[in-house]
């Protein structure tokens, strides 16, 4: 993934508001943007893992905790089964 690099002006508040210390407010950040971006149905789990940099293993329980949960079907499961059959990515 190409990197962005972006500098903000923010209030000192902002740790607070988001209850992170400093050393963790880009993470934090990252983390909001994707959240964001996923809830709005504009990038796939996957971009959810690369943005914040954690195993897409990790990415539904990153999610419930910002309220949010996966809605897999049993037609996405169907079609993800299939597409493994035939040998091909879901």
């Amino acid at each position: 993934m190409d990197k962005l690099t972006v500098t903000l002006q923010l209030p000192a508040s902002i740790l607070t508001a988001l209850g992170v210390p400093e050393s963790e407010l880009g993470r934090t950040l990252c983390e909001l943007i994707a959240v964001a971006l996923y809830r709005e149905g504009r990038i796939s789990l996957g971009k959810v893992a690369e943005i914040v940099g954690v195993p897409l293993a990790e990415v539904p329980d990153l999610l419930a905790r910002h309220g949010l949960h996966l809605s897999y079907t049993a037609d996405d499961a169907l079609a993800d089964w299939q597409a493994l059959r035939e040998g091909h990515k879901p």
